[in-house]
């Protein structure tokens, strides 16, 4: 018998909150290559009950569910909108142009609709695990955080990069035009981050193809951002990870995905991590 890592960490948890004798009891029946594995894991408290299906789907960007309504008849789609809160279903109805539902479902209805929801974002077997049995990590307190805050967060960090770029820059009428662009916030943001030296190579900008303007900058340097959390996301739990791109639109989610599963030296991952860590402590000042 062979647990998969998500199953192992779900029965590391439910042991942790049984006796230490009747615990050693119920270990004895797994095979002595599972009890290894249970003995790598850390130990830790559950806060708080295992969230149902409802709860999960709220944390959920509303743009996710858009590729199962689209593969759906309209009176389908009318019956999962129905399920929804109503700030999903408004942005829903916008995007696949269907007018709101106007059925009154109970609630085993909804629970349903919203589980098929869910199975068909994760797949049936491939389930998201609860927030309550994630193994512990220093970005968890990221998934307490609205979209606002984690893409405003995304942009901070891209700072960190255009540091790096500026430092190459001669040209002061280049210079001056960055600066302009930036907020207030952003250039004192800046001024601290480029007193940082990374124990690692900056990956370059390529400002030099850029066109001059303030809406390519900021696509530039959104997109860096995503990339340099990517990297702080490559050693961590798939769940995590999922449940954090889950926060964001879509487009923005599925790039993140792309970009932890990219390999990153541990120096780097450290570094960007211990960044992050920062600005969870100052979100007062934070961007």
């Amino acid at each position: 018998m062979t647990i998969s890592n998500t199953g192992r960490w779900v029965l590391n948890v439910l042991l942790d909150r049984v006796e230490p004798e009747r615990r050693g009891a119920l270990e004895s029946f797994l095979p002595e290559q599972e009890r290894a594995s249970l003995q790598t894991l850390s130990s830790f408290e559950i806060q708080e009950e295992p969230e149902d299906t409802p709860l999960l789907l709220d944390r959920i960007h509303w743009s996710w569910l858009l590729p199962s309504l689209r593969k759906s008849p309209p009176s389908e789609q009318k019956l999962f909108l129905s399920a929804l809160p109503a700030y999903a279903c408004e942005h829903l109805c916008r995007e696949i142009d269907i007018e709101p539902p106007q059925e009154s479902l109970r609630e085993i209805g909804k629970e349903f609709l919203r589980q098929t929801l869910l199975e068909d974002l994760t797949g049936p077997t491939n389930t998201l695990l609860p927030l309550a049995f994630l193994p512990q990590s220093p970005l968890l307190p990221l998934l307490s955080l609205d979209k606002k805050t984690l893409t405003a967060m995304v942009d901070s960090l891209s700072l960190y990069d255009l540091g790096a770029e500026l430092r190459q820059i001669v040209e002061t009428k280049i210079l001056k035009k960055i600066y302009s662009f930036l907020s207030e916030p952003e250039r004192s943001f800046l001024k601290q981050a480029m007193t940082q030296s990374p124990p690692y190579p900056a990956i370059r900008l390529k400002l030099d193809t850029w066109d001059g303007t303030q809406a390519a900058l900021r696509i530039l340097l959104h997109k860096r951002g995503l990339a340099r959390l990517g990297v702080a996301l490559s050693k961590q739990s798939a769940d995590f990870n999922r449940h954090l791109c889950y926060r964001f639109d879509i487009g923005r989610g599925a790039a993140l995905l792309r970009f932890a599963e990219q390999e990153a030296p541990q120096e780097q991952i450290e570094a960007i991590v211990h960044q992050i860590q920062a600005m969870l402590r100052n979100q007062d000042t934070a961007l």
